[in-house]
C-alpha cells in the first residue's frame, strides 16, 4: 500500500513526532514536538526560543509562548538545557555535529556545560 500523494489541502503540520523524556534535573518530564521548518528560521542559535516552541504540554499546546517565557527558559541549568537539547536534536533529525555547533555558538553557561556534561 503506498501512501497518498501531497496535495495544497495536506494538513503539513498534523504529523510532527513528539517524545516525552525525564528530565532528572528538573525533576519531571517533560514532551518535546518536533519543529517545523518554518520554526528554525531565525533561531538556528537560539536554544531558549527553539525550546520555547518544542515544549508542549499534555493537550499538545505550547506551554512557553512570550518572550519572558523566553528568557525564563534561559536559566534553566545548563546540564537541563544541554540534555533537552539532544534530545531535541534527535527528534528533528539534527546530527551530532550540528548540535554541537550549535551548543559552541549559543551562551556559555550551555558550550561548556555540554564539555562537562
Amino acid at each position: 500500500m503506498s501512501l497518498p500523494i501531497l496535495t495544497r489541502q495536506t494538513d503539513l503540520g498534523a504529523k510532527r513526532k513528539t517524545v516525552r523524556v525525564d528530565v532528572p534535573d528538573l525533576g519531571c518530564s517533560v514532551i518535546l514536538r518536533e519543529l517545523s521548518i518554518g520554526q528554525l528560521k531565525g533561531i538556528e542559535n537560539d536554544l531558549p526560543a527553539q525550546l520555547a516552541l518544542m515544549i508542549i504540554g499534555e493537550d499538545g499546546k505550547r506551554i512557553y509562548n512570550s518572550i519572558e517565557d523566553v528568557k525564563a527558559l534561559s536559566e534553566l541549568s545548563a546540564a537541563a538545557g544541554t540534555f533537552l537539547m539532544k534530545e531535541a536534536a534527535r527528534l528533528n533529525g539534527i546530527s551530532q555535529e550540528a548540535m554541537d555547533a550549535a551548543l559552541k555558538n549559543s551562551p556559555a553557561s550551555l558550550s561548556n556545560a555540554s564539555a562537562t556534561a
